[in-house]
């Protein structure tokens, strides 16, 4: 289920082969003058345009979030995270880097913050 999860155009891809092949299977007997093998290819090639789209969608999906949605989460975390730093007063930048605070001793990672003397 975690995998289905994670790319969830998998299933969706082979639900879709499975479904044309049942319907093709169906229509069988309603081929008409259509030889077996002609039917049989027809049959395939749109099982398998259905898988080859369903991936391709799945890709695009998965870049759009690796290279689109997690570097813009990542850098409003991190304009969010330097806005509440600058904010408490603790931490400022400048164009020289990083300085802290006299009052300020650190700040550990769960966000406590330690005053020196």
């Amino acid at each position: 289920m975690r995998k289905a999860k994670e790319n969830p155009f998998v299933p969706v891809g082979m639900a879709g082969f499975f479904a044309i092949v049942a319907w093709r299977l169906m229509k069988m007997k309603n081929r008409g003058d259509t030889k077996m093998s002609v039917h049989l290819i027809h049959m395939r090639v749109g099982a398998q345009g259905f898988v080859v789209g369903a991936i391709t969608i799945g890709v695009l999906y998965s870049m759009y979030k690796d290279y689109i949605v997690k570097p813009r989460e990542e850098q409003k975390a991190l304009k969010d995270n330097s806005v509440a730093i600058s904010e408490e007063g603790f931490f400022t930048f400048g164009s020289k880097g990083c300085k802290t605070d006299s009052t300020v001793f650190k700040r550990t990672v769960l966000g406590h913050i330690h005053h020196g003397s």
